[in-house]
């Protein structure tokens, strides 16, 4: 089992084909701008930015569609609470009456969410998570955080594999899910069975690592290589996140 990201990093474009060091750094400096941003042309702005990332991406448009339905199952609620429950300029809607200083700040945060999800889909669709963590440990993160969250992440799907395994399992001996003590106690079995299993696995995995000469750090297939292009894309990055904060503070849009 595969995560999804690891399908679309494989493919060619400008962003793919980008250095990851640079593409990390650069994407976290945008992403974090659009997050300090607090005006709404800025806001939008932000999010035509992101948004032209993912065009340079080619990643499906049902893919970047799938994502935002899950955001904005917790945005919409900010355009049903803010409006009602922040102070300031209330305009009449019937009997109805809502705070146009709500209504502006949900539209703010709604922008500034979107393209920050947007960016970061950018950023974790167009790399492999191996990496994007080895990028990260060649611009100084902790190299026992890298290595946690590396095997994390390379092991979660085999235990959600194994889960699946289980459930097939069960399903074929007849079990049913209910509401009843079987069923719990049955489940119950079965996580504990699945995290003894975990346990033992992590034993053969540390033990294999050692006879391969893990010695902490991370070793990978891929050298990185800084071209032309990597610097020219940084710079605009570098400048569209200056630009976006003179924006913001200086109101020139």
């Amino acid at each position: 089992m595969k995560a999804e990201i690891e399908h679309y990093a494989r493919q060619d474009s400008l962003i793919h084909r980008w250095d990851a060091r640079w593409k990390l750094a650069s994407l976290i400096i945008i992403i974090f701008t659009m997050a300090a941003v607090r005006r709404t042309e800025v806001a939008l702005a932000s999010l035509i930015i992101s948004a032209a990332l993912l065009m340079l991406c080619r990643l499906p448009l049902s893919l970047v569609m799938r994502r935002m339905w899950t955001l904005h199952i917790f945005l919409v609620p900010c355009f049903i609470i803010l409006p009602f429950t922040t102070s300031g300029n209330p305009v009449s809607i019937g009997p109805v009456s809502i705070s146009m200083d709500g209504t502006i700040f949900a539209l703010t945060l709604y922008l500034r969410a979107l393209a920050i999800v947007l960016a970061s889909i950018a950023l974790l669709y167009s790399t492999s998570m191996s990496l994007l963590l080895r990028a990260a440990e060649r611009l100084y993160a902790p190299r026992v955080l890298i290595q946690v969250t590396l095997l994390t992440y390379r092991y979660i799907f085999t235990l959600a594999n194994e889960l699946t395994t289980m459930r097939w399992a069960l399903a074929t001996r007849g079990f049913r899910s209910r509401m009843d003590w079987r069923t719990y106690r049955t489940l119950a079995n079965m996580m504990g069975m699945t995290l003894v299993r975990s346990l033992e696995r992590t034993d053969r995995i540390y033990r294999a690592m050692q006879c391969r000469g893990y010695n902490g750090s991370m070793k990978t297939l891929h050298q990185f290589a800084t071209r032309p292009s990597d610097y020219l894309i940084c710079a605009a990055c570098l400048i569209t996140a200056v630009l976006l904060l003179l924006a913001d503070t200086c109101k020139i849009v």
